[in-house]
């Protein structure tokens, strides 16, 4: 029976991501979906995007959301005005793992994966997206920007046909995030464990199977992590 496993916000954690990778043991009928900010603050962002485009090359099922760092990104890549923004982010540790010194710099085959990148992806029975979704809107699917930023819990299950939303972008400790999982009613789960941040139960990346709710946790394996503020 294959496998759903969803894992998000791994910002630059490569060494983390791959020892993740190594207990999935992912088989070429399984499916990973990752929730975005694969890049900025951690030490390899690179390395990041290299490992998810040698999966798909593998043959791995592999589909990937935008997360609002990857936007950041784009946006910079387009509005010079937004740099020092991008760089306030984390970019300038995404800019180093590339050895350049502008975004414009970051080969094309880099930019042409964030431009890729989907804003939500519907399954049967989850709604996956980075953050959340407007349900004040008649259809929460048409606004990007919640997508990206909103940190909202207002869910009305019935805009979505009752499905879970799996989303990331909100750094939470380990036993908040077990204890939504165990949640009949909780209609949104967030599954960033902050890897990229020391802290009481942060520094962590987890892959959720969809199908049991459970997780394996990887404690981050980098040399450089950030203070949570």
């Amino acid at each position: 029976m294959p496998k759903r496993w969803a894992i998000s916000d791994i910002h630059g954690c490569n060494k983390t991501f791959k020892q993740l990778l190594e207990r999935m043991e992912l088989q070429p009928d399984d499916y990973l979906y990752l929730l975005g900010d694969y890049i900025n603050k951690g030490p390899r962002s690179k390395k990041v995007i290299k490992t998810i485009l040698k999966l798909r090359e593998d043959g791995h099922k592999v589909r990937c959301l935008i997360g609002n760092h990857e936007e950041l990104l784009l946006r910079a890549l387009e509005d010079p005005m937004l740099i020092p923004t991008f760089n306030q982010q984390g970019g300038k540790q995404t800019l180093k793992s590339f050895k350049v010194k502008t975004i414009a710099d970051i080969p094309t085959e880099y930019l042409n994966f964030f431009y890729s990148l989907e804003y939500y992806i519907e399954l049967e029975d989850f709604v996956l997206v980075h953050a959340s979704l407007n349900f004040l809107d008649k259809n929460p699917f048409t606004d990007r920007f919640a997508m990206l930023w909103s940190r909202s819990n207002r869910i009305i299950p019935a805009k979505i046909q009752y499905r879970r939303i799996i989303h990331g972008h909100t750094p939470t400790k380990l036993t908040v995030i077990r204890e939504g999982l165990k949640k009949i009613k909780n209609y949104s789960i967030c599954i960033d464990a902050g890897c990229v941040y020391k802290g009481e139960e942060l520094g962590n990346l987890i892959a959720l199977n969809l199908d049991t709710f459970e997780i394996l946790v990887q404690k981050n394996e980098e040399e450089a992590v950030l203070e949570k503020k």
